[in-house]
């Protein structure tokens, strides 16, 4: 059976398993997946990858906040016109 490297590739860059945890876990040889990994970069990519995730997810707990901050001086805001 032939190795879907393209597979194994975006299993690697958007998870945080191990090029040795990936080979263990698909029968193949941790030497070989790991010259392919150097070769082909996959380590800039996974950077890359949790670098958009993290800017998402502060992008969005931003936006909570602001909402939340939002709301609080409303409430105050009404509670000082009482």
């Amino acid at each position: 059976m032939a190795t879907d490297w393209a597979a194994l590739r975006l299993e690697y860059t958007h998870s945080a398993i191990t090029l040795r945890e990936l080979a263990e876990n698909h029968g193949i040889n941790s030497a070989g997946v790991m010259r392919r990994a150097a070769k082909e970069g996959w380590e800039a990519e996974r950077k890359q990858e949790s670098a958009k995730v993290s800017k998402a997810a502060n992008e969005v707990l931003g936006e909570d906040r602001a909402a939340r901050l939002a709301k609080f001086n409303d409430q105050e805001i009404g509670r000082a016109h009482v």
